[in-house]
């Protein structure tokens, strides 16, 4: 017995919080994280008595800007792979 050949069946569905929408839209909200981030680590440079925390912005910089390469590089695999 043989079985079902229909394409239906070999679909790969995408959960809602990884779809186009939700990805562009957390896409431009690591963007605005980033340039936050960028924004604190320069007042943090300028104004001396800040300087001693200039780590967490720095950090905030980098985890957002992970987080937009994860989803940049997961919109282009999933791109490839249509």
């Amino acid at each position: 017995m043989e079985l079902d050949k229909s394409d239906f069946f070999r679909r790969i569905i995408i959960p809602w919080y990884d779809s186009y929408p939700v990805c562009w839209i957390l896409i431009l909200w690591a963007i605005s994280i980033l340039m936050f981030a960028l924004t604190g680590m320069q007042i943090a440079i300028i104004n001396e008595s800040l300087n001693d925390y200039i780590w967490f912005p720095a950090l905030l910089a980098v985890l957002a800007f992970m987080m937009f390469l994860s989803l940049v590089f997961r919109i282009i695999y999933r791109n490839i792979n249509r």
